[in-house]
Order: structure tokens, then sequence, then C-alpha cells
């Protein structure tokens, strides 16, 4: 309800402020908690009473300005809807009217205050006209923007996506799974929960106001709570930390963490709580916070004796010669640090020692890393200039595997590899499955790099063993890659967090990926991709696509046979061949047609392009879309 957002910087006149003491409670949700526009004897009302039928699936909006939104799920492939309209006169009553677009999967519901004259003066509040909706929604059916100015909403049951906001008004979620964006300004966001688990995604946020969120027991979900100005409190077993010299964070994993919510507020609490609900408690630990976190200081390391202090001076002396330009960054940062202190000698007494011998650095190689680096990772100051020395002084050890199994009788290859970057070509004459696995580290143990292989009836597993994401100090990373060459019709299912490379396949794709990037070249088949924070390009795909991105960019060029993609907060940028022929469903937030002459708009959230005969179908959360030809790529 992008209309909405115009309103919220005169919303927030209407400051309630924030209380930054709340605490979680138990609470109920009922449709009766919703306010009500209180009708005196004079008043003028109307009553609306209709009924739709929407397709399973099927998308609902409902948006209003003065008055609350309650939608309930039912079992039934209906809408009902029952909007009261009240005002103090009959003329203020008429201006105002409820328009309703009604498709069989798509169902438009706004009060339209288009035709209203403002009075002046003591005669301003017959001009007042309160609308409210009660709608009853099959419980499949996406909600597609549900909004309101001034009221509240109250959403309850769902099992599909959900969008709801407000303006001034609280904004309540009632047992609902998948997709969930809860969000008011100038009020409350109440959530309650029956269930956490599977697949789904929840946003709450507000201005001016407090988050509730009760969860079940046995919740499997990622936490993550941010607020400005306000408290953090859970009794989930999960730690508060301030964000640097302002505000505060939570971040955690309860249970096995398959759904992600976020919550994020300015002026107000944030309460987490468990239901009391009898279920057995899921295990609950601490996630590093993505924000600056001042309250959690790097550990120092234990005394070490006076020999390796002496190393340690050896070190930094190694460091200045080898890396000249950061001399001063480290001697001015070293002033401040009680931890490095043999690096406060003069200038004159560090140009001697610069004649450091090399049997003196093989000796500080041999010290386990921790020793030598913990103490810096304490001083930001220290830290930054000194990456770069450290790479010249720090040798990184480089570890290989490489093997090959014969692909016959293999038609599906599956590759789980979480934290190792993941590259597979087809070749055509191709006839056996090589493999390789690389790693750079900074550790001197040495690591196993040969997969875990195995085979069942036509199906070869490939398991990467998992390497450390950075030595045992924290302070470099390690760097692994998996690197396949197999036939070019192959059927292939990979899941890494470290990004995926695909070139000249032929066959089924499965791809997984978590925070790295994504890219297909030159393939064909079926495509099926699901994203996390990751940048996704597909360049001359040919085939059918479907797609499931999550924070994600995707830049999709290719011959598509069909397209199902569902996104939310991200963009989707499709170019076609100029002579396409497609039907576009989408209900995305921006929705671009570029370059294409005979595109034309059949309903909402419908276009045709050429003949129409493929569907492209475009669904999810605060996302946009552009397609665009080919050609226009070539325009000057």
């Amino acid at each position: 309800m992008n209309w909405l957002y115009t309103l919220v910087f005169a919303g927030l006149l209407f400051n309630s402020g924030g209380d930054s003491n709340s605490t979680a409670r138990n609470f109920h949700i009922s449709f009766t908690e919703t306010e009500s526009y209180k009708q005196s004897v004079s008043d003028e009302s109307e009553t609306i009473e209709k009924t739709f039928q929407l397709s399973k699936g099927g998308r609902v909006s409902a948006s209003n300005v003065n008055g609350p939104i309650e939608v309930e799920a039912w079992d039934r492939d209906e809408v009902r809807l029952v909007a009261v309209k009240t005002a103090e006169t009959r003329e203020a009553l008429e201006s105002v009217d409820i328009r309703i677009d009604s498709e069989p999967d798509f169902l438009n519901i706004r009060a339209d205050y288009k035709n209203r004259v403002w009075r002046e003066g003591d005669n301003r509040s017959k001009d007042r006209v309160n609308v409210s909706f009660k709608l009853q929604v099959p419980q499949n059916a996406v909600l597609d923007e549900i909004g309101t100015v001034n009221g509240s909403i109250t959403i309850t049951g769902f099992t599909n996506r959900v969008r709801a906001s407000a303006v001034n008004g609280t904004v309540r979620g009632v047992n609902l799974s998948g997709a969930i964006s809860l969000s008011t300004v100038n009020g409350e966001v109440l959530a309650d929960f029956d269930r956490l688990e599977g697949k789904g995604r929840i946003n709450l946020e507000t201005v001016n106001g407090k988050i509730v969120l009760l969860v079940p027991s046995n919740s499997d979900a990622v936490l993550r709570a941010d607020t400005l100005n306000g408290n953090i409190t859970n009794d989930v077993g999960l730690s508060v930390r301030k964000s640097g010299f302002i505000g505060r964070n939570l971040s955690g994993k309860i249970g096995n963490g398959t759904v992600s919510v976020r919550l994020s507020n300015v002026n107000g609490s944030i309460a987490i709580t468990r239901k009391t609900d009898g279920k057995p408690l899921s295990t609950v630990i601490d996630l590093p916070s993505s924000r600056l976190d001042s309250s959690a200081e790097p550990a120092m390391p234990e005394a070490v004796t006076s020999r390796n202090k002496r190393l340690r001076v050896e070190a930094a002396i190694a460091v200045d010669k080898a890396i000249a330009e950061v001399e001063k960054a480290v001697a001015d940062a070293a002033k401040t640090s009680a931890d490095i202190e043999a690096l406060e000698i003069k200038k004159a007494e560090l140009e001697k020692l610069k004649g450091l011998n090399a049997a003196k650095i093989k000796d500080m190689a041999n010290l386990p890393d921790k020793v030598v680096v913990a103490p810096i990772l304490s001083n930001n100051g220290i830290r930054g200039p000194l990456i770069p020395a450290m790479n010249g002084v720090f040798t990184p050890f480089v570890g290989r595997y490489a093997e090959s199994i014969s692909a016959e009788g293999v038609k599906r290859i599956v590759v789980l590899s979480p934290n190792c970057q993941v590259r597979i070509r087809g070749l055509l004459e191709k006839k056996e499955i090589s493999f390789s696995v690389t790693s750079i580290t900074r550790t001197k143990e040495r690591v196993s790099l040969k997969p875990s292989i195995s085979k069942t009836d036509d199906q070869l597993t490939i398991s990467v063993p998992e390497i450390a994401e950075s030595d045992e100090s924290g302070f470099f990373p390690s760097n692994c890659t998996l690197d396949l060459a197999v036939p070019q019709k192959s059927n292939i299912k990979v899941n890494s967090k470290l990004g995926i490379r695909i070139q000249d396949i032929k066959g089924n794709l499965e791809l997984a990926g978590d925070g790295g990037p994504i890219d297909i070249r030159d393939s064909e088949g079926s495509l099926s991709l699901k994203s996390v924070e990751s940048l996704v390009r597909v360049v001359g795909f040919t085939g059918d696509l479907a797609v499931d991105a999550v924070d994600s960019e995707a830049y999709l060029d290719g011959d598509f046979n069909s397209i199902n993609a569902e996104s939310t907060d991200g963009s989707i940028v499709v170019t076609l061949p100029s002579n396409i022929g497609a039907e576009v469903i989408a209900n995305a937030v921006d929705v671009a047609l570029d370059g294409f002459p005979l595109a034309k708009k059949i309903s909402t959230g419908r276009w045709s392009i050429g003949d129409g005969k493929r569907k492209y179908v475009f669904a999810g959360m605060d996302f946009a879309v552009t397609i665009r030809s080919r050609d226009q790529l070539y325009v000057n």
C-alpha cells in the first residue's frame, strides 16, 4: 500500500512515544479488542454486505482511511465482506464510496474519499466518516496489502503471505504462518503464533510504540531484534546487547532456526516471550549480531611467558620491515594498547631491531596464532592496518584433493557443500565425474579435504567436509572451492552458502544458496533456485524457471517456457527475447514492462505480451519486477 507512506510524516505528528521500560506480557488478541467508531443516536450509517468467489491462493487487498480492518480466515472458497460507513450527516456519509474490484483470483476493497468536500470551523466535525471492514477470507489466500491510516488492523488464522500496515493504530496478527509483514508508525505491533516451524519469514516493525511477540515453546526460528530508543526483553534465554553508543539488539536461534523473525523499533520496546503451552522447550543459542556490539568485547588471552612476549615484539618488527607503509599506523595504535606494550619502544630501537634474523621469524611462526594475534583483536585501531601486514608474515596453507568417478548409471548428482564455493561445468563428451577441493587456511592443522561419496540407485552424493571459516584466532578467513566437471546432460542439486556457479548443463537444476552469489550460464532444462541475501544471475537459460528469493537481487536472462517466482524484500529483472509471448501475473509493489510495444494490461496485476501463450507468475512481498526486451540492451 504505497499510498500509506505519503502519510507517514503526517502520522509522526501524532507521536505516541515509546515505553522503553515495557516488559513482555501474555495477551489475548480477539476481534473484540479492535476499536470501533462509537455511533451516537443521531449518526447516519450504511452497511454493505457482499460475497465474492476466490480461487485457491487468490489475492486480497483492502485499504481504509478512518476505521479498523478485521480479517479472519475460514474454510470456504469465497470472501465475505461487511463494510459499515458511519457519519454525522447523510451528506458526509454519501461522500465516501466503497470501491470493489473482483476477479476469480483477485479482490481489492477500498474506501474512496475522492468526493469529500471539507468544511471549515465548527462544522468540520460533521465531515467525519468512519468506515469499518470485516472480512472472512479463505485460509490459503494471499493478503496482498491490508492497510489503514487511522485505525487498527487484526488478522487471524492465515497460512500464506500476509502484509498489513497502519499509520496511526495497532496491528495484530494471530496464528499466522508463511511470509508475514506487520508494521505501523504510531502504534503497537502484537503478534501471537501457535507455531513457528517450516518455511516462513516474519517482519514486525513500528516507529512509535511497542512490539510484543508471543512464540510457542517448541519454536524453530532465528530471532533478530533491534531498537534505537527502548528496551529489549525476552524470557527465551537470549542475550540483549548494546548497539554501539545507542540502541540495543538481540540475535539468536531457537530450535532448528527454520523461520526468520525480524523485529525493528525506533521509539519503543520489544518484548519476546514464550507461551505457556506445555510444549517441550526448544534449545536456544546466541548468534553474532549484524550490528556493532559494544558490549561483546573480544576476550583477552591468558598470560603468556616472557619469551612469547619477546617473540610478539619481534613479529611486529618483522611486519614493520615487510610493510613499511603501515609503520606509523601500527605505532600510533599501539600507544593506546596495554597488551602490545613492547611496540612502545623508541623509533631508534625499532630501526636497530629490523635486523631480525630469519631464525627468529621461523621460531615465531611455530607459535599458535592465538598467542600472537589475540591481543591485537582487542584494538580495532591496530587490527585494520595490520591486516595487509599480517598477510605478508603469516603464510597461508593451501590444500587440495582431486578424484574422478565413473558417471555410468548416475542420473542425479547431489552436492552438499555448506561452506565451500561450488563451480560445476558440463562437458559434452565427458563420461566421468571429476572433482577437486581446494582450501586456503591459516591454521597449521591439516584438514581432510576428501569429500564423502555415497551412491544409492542412480544418485551420487558428494559431501564436502566442514572447514573452519577462520583460524583459531578468528582473524584470518578461510577459503574453500569445490570444482566439478560432469557430463553435460546431468541433473544436479547443490546446497552452498558461499556461492554457486553452473555452466553448460542440460538437465534439472536444484540450487540453494544463503549469502553467496549464484551464477547460472548457458544451461537448459528446468531450474529451481532458492536464495537468501544473494545476488542471482541467470544468463542464456532455456526452459522452466522457479525462484524463491529473500532479500536478494535476481537478474534473469533467457528463453523461459514458464516462470514461477516468489520474492520478499528484493527485486527481479527479467530479460527476454523481443518476440516472446507470455501472460504476466504479478502482485509486486512495482511492475515495469520495457521494450514490448504490444504489451497490454488485462486487469489488476495481469499483463499480456505478444500472443500470451507462456505464463510468468511473480508473487511475494515488498519486491519489484522489471521485464525488459533483450533489444533494449542494445539501444543507444
